[in-house]
């Protein structure tokens, strides 16, 4: 935890302030946070020379001891429940504890790396890296796209297969093929593309 503020620079602090220099002058000149400054303040408005005044006594063993023993609680729900995360496990705790004893999820985390409970990441498959061709022919892509309008508002789609090693187009092909597109099927027989093979009666199976 920081270390606490000395009572020689609180008193600098409220100081300034009375004589009508402002927080964040203050903050600036003493190369402290805004935040503190005002902490600071605000307990010498509520409490006077009283709220000024060092906590020693939440500093130290004491306050560690006790940061050990929520640790300690928060690995016990962790070995409960392994899928919780450090902020799930610090809502939990958020609900039997006082705020200003819950470490951060950034605590915990390190707490259950250090005990070993800490649930780790799916590792991703490497990817395998691709033989480049070294002649035509090596490896062919077929590549697909559906729907792509065209200038004239059609929407069309279409398969094409490219020679990687040449970027050569071996074939494209319209989907549908232009006799389906052009006669499309009402619950008869119609003109397919002559690509398809023609489809005849099952075979029988000898067995």
């Amino acid at each position: 935890m920081p270390r606490a503020i000395p009572a020689a620079t609180r008193q600098e602090i409220v100081r300034r302030h009375l004589d009508g220099q402002t927080l964040k002058q203050i903050a600036t000149d003493l190369h402290l946070p805004l935040v503190t400054v005002r902490s600071l303040w605000r307990a010498f408005r509520q409490r006077g020379e009283e709220g000024l005044a060092v906590a020693y006594h939440n500093c130290g063993r004491g306050t560690r001891r006790h940061c050990r023993t929520v640790l300690q609680r928060a690995c016990q729900l962790k070995r409960k429940h392994p899928t919780w995360g450090a902020g799930r496990i610090r809502v939990e705790l958020l609900g039997i504890l006082d705020r200003s004893l819950v470490p951060s999820p950034r605590t915990l985390q390190r707490a259950f790396q250090g005990e070993g409970i800490n649930r780790p990441r799916r590792s991703q498959r490497p990817r395998t890296a691709r033989a480049k061709p070294e002649r035509p022919h090596d490896v062919w892509e077929v590549d697909a796209v559906e729907k792509k309008r065209l200038k004239t508002g059609a929407e069309v789609s279409w398969m094409a297969a490219v020679d990687v090693y040449s970027g050569a187009l071996l074939a494209g092909e319209l989907s549908p093929p232009a006799p389906v597109a052009d006669d499309p099927p009402k619950g008869r027989s119609c003109l397919v593309s002559p690509h398809f093979s023609t489809v005849g009666s099952a075979a029988v199976d000898p067995r």
